[in-house]
C-alpha cells in the first residue's frame, strides 16, 4: 500500500507543474478521490494482527458494529463494548451512527472521512486563494503541498481530529474572505468540539484572539507559554461542573488523558526521538512562516482577519512551547500547525507572486520549503507512520 500511496502523491505533485492545473476543481477532485479510494482499502484489523498497530479506526469498527446492532443507544445498551464516551461528543456519535446506517461496510468510514477532510481543506484553500487573487496554479500547488505534508494515515485511521481541524480552517477561511466574524461560525466551531473535544482548546485560543485587545496579545502569548502550570487549576474548575454535563466530563477525561503521569515528562520526548525531531522542524518552519507573514503585514495594509489569523498562529506556537512537557498535547498542537501551514503560504505566495514549491525561483524561502517537504516525506515513508498501512 505504501508504494501505491507514494505513487499517487508523486503523480499529484508531478501534474501540478503541468497545464492540467487549469482545470482546478477537476484536478483536486481526482486527487482527493484517489486518496479516499486507497484509504478505503486500508485494513486496521490486519494492521493490528500483523504489526500490532492499534489505531482509532480499529476501535471504531467495533463501535460502528455496535451501533448497527443496537441502534442509537448502543453506548448505553453495551457500555463495556464502547471505549469512546459518545455522550460527550454528540456530533462524533452522529457521525459513527450515520456510517452504521448507510452501509454494512465499515471501511466506508475511511473513504468518507478522506473525502470530507481533503474537500474541506481544498475549499478553504480555494476561498483564501481567491481572496488573494491567486491563479489556479498557485491554489492547486498549495493544496498538493497540504496533501504531502499532512499525515495521510491520520486522515484514514485517526478519523475525527484531522476532519475537525480541516473544517476548523474551512470556517476560518470564510472569516478571512469576508474580513469579519459571523455568529454561525461560532456555532460551527462548537459543533466541531462535539466531534472531537480536544477542539475546545483551539476554539478557546480563537476566542481569546477575537476578544482580547491587540495591545494585550503579547502578554497573552507569554501566558500561553506557561500552559503547564494552568492545567491543574483548569481541571479543578471543570471538575466542579463535571456532574452537571457529560460534555464537561468528557473534556476533563481528555485533559487527564493528555496530562496523565504516563504522558508527561521531557524523558518521553527523548524516548520518541524521531517524532520529537520532526515536530521541532515543523515548529521552526511554522515560526519562519509567521515571521514572513508579519513582515508582509508591516509593509502593506493587512485586513483585520489576516491579523487575527497571524495572531492565532503565534498563540499556537506559544501553546506548543508551553506543552513540551506533555508529548500528546505538543504533538497534536504541531499537527494542527501542519494543517494550517498552507494558508500562511498563500499569504506569502501572494506577496512574492510565485507558486508553492517553484522549480525556477530557487531562493532561500523556496529551498527551505522544499527541504521541509522532503523531511516530512522521509519521516512518513521511512518510519512506521506509513509502513503500518496494509491492505
Amino acid at each position: 500500500m505504501i508504494i501505491i500511496l507514494g505513487g499517487v502523491m508523486l503523480v499529484g505533485l508531478f501534474f501540478s507543474y503541468t497545464d492540467i492545473v487549469r482545470f482546478k476543481k477537476t484536478y483536486m477532485l481526482v486527487l482527493l478521490f484517489s486518496l479516499a479510494t486507497l484509504g478505503m482499502l486500508y485494513d486496521p484489523v490486519k494492521a493490528y494482527l500483523i504489526n500490532g498497530d492499534y489505531t482509532d479506526l480499529y476501535r471504531m469498527f467495533s463501535e460502528i458494529d455496535n451501533f448497527r446492532l443496537f441502534g442509537w443507544n448502543a453506548d448505553i445498551s453495551t457500555p463495556t463494548a464502547m471505549t469512546t464516551n459518545y455522550n460527550a461528543i454528540l456530533v462524533g456519535k452522529m457521525y459513527m451512527y450515520f456510517i452504521a446506517l448507510i452501509s454494512n461496510n465499515d471501511h466506508l468510514l475511511s473513504f468518507i472521512n478522506a473525502i470530507l477532510t481533503y474537500s474541506a481543506a481544498a475549499i478553504g484553500i480555494n476561498i483564501v486563494g481567491m481572496k488573494f487573487d491567486l491563479s489556479n496554479t498557485k491554489i492547486v500547488s498549495t493544496f498538493v503541498f497540504f496533501v504531502l505534508i499532512n499525515d495521510y494515515s491520520r486522515v484514514i485511521a485517526n478519523i475525527r481530529m484531522p476532519l475537525a481541524i480541516a473544517v476548523f480552517m474551512l470556517i476560518f477561511s470564510f472569516e478571512i474572505k469576508d474580513d469579519k466574524k459571523k455568529l454561525w461560525e461560532y456555532f460551527a466551531y462548537i459543533a466541531l468540539c462535539l466531534l472531537h473535544n480536544a477542539m475546545f482548546l483551539y476554539l478557546g485560543i480563537k476566542l481569546l484572539v477575537d476578544i482580547i485587545p491587540r495591545s494585550f496579545r503579547k502578554f497573552l502569548i507569554l501566558i500561553m507559554t506557561a500552559s503547564s502550570i494552568m492545567v491543574t487549576p483548569i481541571l479543578s474548575i471543570l471538575m466542579r461542573f463535571g456532574g452537571a454535563s457529560s460534555i464537561v466530563e468528557g473534556l476533563v477525561q481528555k485533559i487527564q488523558l493528555y496530562t496523565g503521569s504516563n504522558k508527561v515528562g521531557f524523558s518521553l520526548l527523548s524516548a520518541n526521538v524521531r517524532m520529537t525531531l520532526i515536530n521541532m522542524v515543523r515548529l521552526c518552519f511554522f515560526i519562519f512562516l509567521i515571521i514572513l507573514c508579519k513582515r508582509i503585514g508591516g509593509n502593506s495594509s493587512q485586513s483585520r482577519s489576516i491579523d487575527r489569523f497571524i495572531c492565532f498562529g503565534e498563540m499556537l506556537v506559544a501553546l506548543a512551547l508551553g506543552s513540551l512537557w506533555s508529548i500528546d498535547l505538543f504533538n497534536r498542537t504541531v499537527l494542527f500547525m501542519l494543517a494550517i501551514i498552507p494558508f500562511y503560504m498563500i499569504i506569502i505566495s501572494s506577496e512574492r507572486n510565485v507558486r508553492v514549491l517553484p522549480l525556477k525561483k530557487m531562493d532561500g524561502y523556496t529551498v527551505i520549503s522544499w527541504l521541509f517537504l522532503i523531511l516530512n516525506l522521509l519521516y512518513y515513508f521511512g518510519s512506521y507512520v506509513y509502513q503500518q498501512l496494509v491492505f
